[in-house]
């Protein structure tokens, strides 16, 4: 006899009734929760890049679910450095560098650093900050200087975050710096998805919309980040991934395929999903069988991880 999956989440509908998250969503959750282990552990060595590309019957909540598996299996709390380390180098930094600073663990700030004072405190922006306060302050080289002076409120929900991402502290995951997963796709309709009231059923906290986890960047700006979600219609990628993509890219819908496909290769995995009625799905098929003629054929078992129903998925790993 089969024994069936527990749900992975409470989730509530739009009429406000709560149930178990259905099959189909666990399973994309669960696809991003594998691709946050070490993927090279099943790619050979010589190829770069790991793509999934998946045609559904609905691409809804699909790339959200996967972002959100993504960040609560990869993350783990930073490390912060020894403080007078870190005053060392912030104060060597050439004056006027800009800098992003977790104050007093409620709030972040932006500004330059201008060395040290005469009394050995590091000069930031107007305030003096003693060596002692400078573990959680650090070099982003896309912040720009015209936002000087600009503070933030880390605001979120302690006892909803340790539901979701129980190894984590709460304050540090909400002030975190990091994009470990990317989405490029409808962006309204991600927004959207992004409101959905979720939780663990393990435990009694109140549902809270999944965007809480995710935080992305478009969203929660220089307070904290974990992912970002943009618009397929994008020229270029954004800050803070331009110049280099996160470990997971997205891309949602077939413009977002079509036009990223080829775009993607600092990604150590790119999930292809396309709308098998879309218009456009017969293009974004091609677009993604182009970038497979030189790729090696790679079975979804070695990752553990079976398609919902109906969904149909290839995967390949490209050379380097």
């Amino acid at each position: 006899m089969q024994c069936l999956a527990k749900p992975l989440l409470t989730v509530s509908d739009q009429s406000g009734n709560q149930q178990d998250s259905p099959a189909w969503m666990d399973s994309w959750q669960r696809l991003g929760a594998v691709i946050a282990r070490n993927t090279a552990e099943v790619v050979p060595g010589k190829y770069r890049r790991l793509v999934i590309s998946a045609t559904t019957p609905t691409r809804e909540f699909a790339a959200v679910m996967a972002s959100l598996g993504m960040v609560r299996m990869s993350y783990s709390d930073r490390l912060l450095p020894d403080p007078v380390e870190q005053f060392r180098y912030l104060s060597g930094l050439p004056v006027g560098t800009m800098v992003r600073a977790v104050l007093g663990g409620h709030k972040v700030e932006l500004g330059p650093v201008e060395g040290a004072d005469h009394k050995g405190n590091l000069r930031f922006g107007r305030k003096k900050i003693a060596p002692s306060g400078c573990a959680d302050i650090a070099q982003l080289s896309w912040l720009k200087p015209s936002w000087r002076e600009k503070r933030i409120d880390i605001t979120y929900d302690p006892a909803f975050i340790q539901n979701m991402i129980p190894q984590a502290t709460p304050q540090l995951f909400a002030s975190e710096a990091k994009a470990v997963c990317a989405v490029m796709g409808p962006s309204k309709e991600l927004k959207e998805e992004s409101n959905l009231l979720v939780a663990r059923p393990a435990d009694s906290a109140q549902l809270r919309p999944v965007h809480e986890v995710l935080r992305p960047f478009e969203r929660y700006g220089e307070m904290g980040w974990h992912s970002l979600i943009c618009s397929s219609q994008s020229h270029d990628w954004p800050e803070p991934v331009a110049d280099r993509l996160p470990r997971l890219v997205i891309l949602d819908g077939a413009a977002a395929v079509q036009r990223w496909i080829g775009g993607t290769y600092d990604a150590e995995v790119v999930l292809a999903l396309v709308h098998r009625s879309d218009s456009s799905a017969v293009a974004a098929a091609e677009a993604v069988l182009n970038q497979r003629r030189s790729a090696l054929r790679f079975d979804l078992r070695n990752l553990g991880w079976t398609p919902p129903s109906a969904v149909e998925a290839i995967a390949f790993a490209e050379p380097i």
